[in-house]
């Protein structure tokens, strides 16, 4: 006899031994199947260890006052888009292991205003940080502690850095991510100069807009004619110089999400910004009210969940 005949006779009747203990234990009423008997062998298949994390796309916007960070996960891969402030790092990191990530595969600095970006120093140092994507800044941010201490840490633990340019794409998974701005960074307006990101999984689109205002939205619109997003996260925290009615109707989302604080001094999000999305039919969620805004998709539909009320 073979030694791969003898393999394949051992084989056989481990798996018989373990079928006869198994209705044994079930008192002879249950007979079972080969994923249990894997299981008793102590062997798990590896389609086994699905989780929410692999299945589809899922944004997770958080709440961290008046400053912005995203979460986007598809198939298990994880990229963060902004951190908040410095005092909310703690959350971020323990909602991110909440969810079992361990490894950021991009980490995102939209721009150097500390309300996005404050956190990132301690965030990057706890995660396995894959690829940081980040553009340059204005003279007055580059000089700022935020911006310098995030700098330091991304040099320290030696991460790839990808220079934020247009048209430059990644995979997250099964997702496209395409960096569609800045066109021209402007020393003198850090807003104008934010990374803006089109995500795309299936049928299924998400555009960030860091803190983008009109003039960066109207090179989108000059050099992305036939862009449209299912889900918008609003540039600029709802500011009234941003989300101008040209350009939320010609993106054309259905979704709209607003990172703000409550009763902040800015009085974001504007008036005017919430009328332009009223009279365009786009259903709105603010983090304010909300609290963390979850929007889960399969490619073809998506789902909304929000923290304090559920959806």
């Amino acid at each position: 006899m073979s030694k791969s005949m003898k393999f394949l006779n051992i084989t056989a009747l481990i798996a018989l031994i373990l079928v006869m203990i198994i209705i044994s234990q079930t008192g002879g009423n249950v007979f079972p199947s080969w994923n249990d008997v894997l299981e008793s062998a102590g062997v798990a298949r590896e389609a086994e260890k699905s989780t929410e994390l692999d299945d589809g796309i899922t944004a997770y916007y958080f709440d961290v006052g008046q400053g912005d960070s995203a979460l986007y996960v598809c198939d298990g891969h994880a990229m963060l888009v902004d951190s908040g402030e410095k005092e909310y790092s703690g959350e971020v990191t323990n909602k991110i292991e909440s969810l079992g990530i361990t490894t950021l595969d991009y980490v995102v600095m939209t721009h150097a205003h500390s309300d996005h970006i404050g956190g990132m120093p301690t965030i990057l140092k706890k995660f396995k940080i894959g690829h940081v994507v980040m553009g340059k800044p204005s003279t007055q941010a580059g000089t700022s502690s935020s911006y310098l201490s995030t700098l330091t840490v991304v040099t320290s633990i030696g991460a790839d850095v990808i220079k934020a340019e247009p048209g430059t794409s990644f995979s997250l998974g099964r997702a496209n991510v395409e960096i569609l701005a800045p066109f021209n960074t402007d020393e003198d307006d850090e807003n104008n100069n934010s990374i803006v990101l089109y995500i795309t999984f299936g049928k299924m689109s998400y555009l960030a807009m860091g803190d983008a205002e009109k003039k960066e939205e109207k090179d989108i619109e000059d050099n992305y004619p036939e862009l449209s997003a299912s889900v918008i996260k609003i540039g600029h925290h709802g500011s009234s110089t941003s989300s101008s009615g040209t350009f939320i109707n010609y993106v054309s989302p259905s979704t709209a999400v607003i990172s703000v604080g409550a009763n902040n001094q800015y009085s974001h999000p504007s008036k005017e910004t919430l009328d332009t999305l009223d009279k365009y039919g786009v259903h709105y969620y603010r983090t304010d009210e909300c609290g963390e805004i979850i929007i889960r998709s399969d490619g073809s539909s998506y789902t909304i969940a929000t923290q304090k009320n559920g959806g």
